[in-house]
């Protein structure tokens, strides 16, 4: 009876010794992380750093007791970017774009990598709305990238940051693939949106181009040997129009003669701002 006795006190004095196991941490869903997102993007921060919860109190008399519940991860869009779920990640980028914080360069630059292609033109997208030349080196290695999604946001950014040393790389990307063929089967008026990616990726170019007022690549790309155009697609029109450059008169010219209406017209506006006599 006396080692009954005891051994029920020991088991009794061992089980308030030790602390009750805390609860697992609560699952947070795909809707909660997008909520978040939202937030952060809305006021224009990386992340917002939540309030701890209270200790829970202690008996009188005792030392006060450890949270019952862990803190909750902060709300940090530099996290949700290399979340698990890629459209989450995708959507982070964006967010991180749309903050225009220079500090965002940092979180994704290593998402242009990303094993998600969609992933890696939103966050090619997003450093061009951030502006940072410091994304320029990460950007141009992505003109490479396998995807030509990817290539077609990392020309665009590129122009949006306005480094004039890109336009020889974007060039070089928008007449490989024009060299494919890849503008031949569109007609001059063609307004059907999303094209092939490869198209994509030429348009894009060639607007980045324009933003960087770099005739000799632009050239290089939707100039034949004759100095008329490869393609009478409005966005090769568009481009010559906007370029401002007196070398596209002969080009714009032609397309003038062509077919289209919409690439007739930016045609005459390209060559009334040059003042073409002609």
């Amino acid at each position: 009876m006396n080692r009954l006795t005891c051994a029920t006190l020991l088991l009794l004095s061992t089980a308030c010794a030790s602390a009750p196991p805390r609860p697992p941490a609560p699952t947070v869903t795909f809707e909660q992380k997008m909520g978040w997102i939202l937030q952060l993007e809305d006021r224009r921060v990386l992340r917002i750093e939540p309030p701890a919860p209270p200790p829970v109190p202690a008996p009188a008399g005792k030392k006060r007791a450890a949270p019952a519940v862990p803190p909750p991860a902060a709300l940090d869009l530099t996290r949700l970017v290399v979340d698990t779920d890629a459209r989450i990640r995708r959507r982070a980028a964006l967010a991180i774009g749309r903050t225009g914080l220079a500090e965002g360069v940092a979180a994704l630059t290593p998402v242009l990598t990303d094993t998600d292609p969609d992933v890696r033109q939103m966050a090619a997208f997003g450093l061009g709305l951030i502006g940072d030349k410091t994304a320029v080196s990460a950007l141009t290695t992505a003109l490479g990238d396998a995807d030509p999604r990817v290539r077609g946001r990392a020309a665009e950014a590129l122009g949006l940051i306005g480094d004039a040393a890109a336009a020889a790389p974007i060039g070089s990307m928008a007449t490989a693939y024009i060299k494919q063929g890849v503008l031949g089967s569109i007609g001059p008026d063609d307004e059907q949106w999303p094209k092939a990616p490869e198209v994509e990726a030429v348009r894009l170019a060639l607007y980045a181009l324009v933003r960087l007022k770099a005739w000799d690549p632009l050239a290089d790309a939707i100039l034949d040997g004759s100095g008329g155009p490869v393609s009478a697609w409005w966005p090769v029109a568009y481009a010559l129009q906007r370029i401002e450059d007196p070398r596209a008169s002969r080009a714009l010219q032609r397309l003038l003669q062509g077919e289209g209406r919409y690439t007739r017209g930016f045609a005459a506006r390209g060559l009334g701002v040059l003042k073409d006599a002609s």
